[in-house]
């Protein structure tokens, strides 16, 4: 029994060698656990400013996309206003009362007017009357103009 004790203690005395190179590689893997913590707090670190830049980056697009939508809308605002232009000068154009054209027969239309209503004293048949004789040139014209 002697000698299993001697075998034993002989085992841990050489255990007891290795000892001081297992508490070797243990310190070196806490050293290493700790370097990796450094090194992933870094990479955080950059992330973060990545992420601050980005942010800026995006909130500098989201301005610069706002005033594409303002200047499209104002685009399409004049665009649809000359396109009415374009069409109310058509249709004025092309008006026709007598031997009288275009925006001359406004004024043709206001003596009329006012020759009627000087006998009438009341403008608003004057206009009725008025608007029933040339219904075909200004039915069109109040059409365009109150639907537009």
């Amino acid at each position: 029994m002697q000698d299993i004790f001697e075998l034993m203690e002989g085992r841990g005395l050489a255990g007891d060698m290795y000892g001081g190179i297992n508490a070797l590689f243990t310190g070196l893997a806490f050293a290493g656990l700790i370097m990796t913590l450094i090194v992933q707090m870094r990479e955080l670190e950059l992330q973060r400013e990545e992420l601050g830049a980005m942010k800026d980056e995006l909130s500098g697009q989201r301005s610069q996309m706002e005033l594409q939508n303002e200047f499209v809308k104002k685009q399409i605002f004049e665009n649809t206003f000359f396109q009415m232009m374009r069409m109310h000068n058509e249709i004025v154009s092309k008006m026709d009362i007598r031997t009288v054209i275009g925006r001359d027969c406004f004024q043709e239309i206001f003596s009329e007017i006012k020759g009627d209503y000087t006998r009438k004293k009341r403008i608003g048949e004057s206009c009725e009357v008025i608007y029933n004789r040339y219904q075909q040139d200004l039915g069109i014209y109040f059409e365009v103009c109150i639907v537009s």
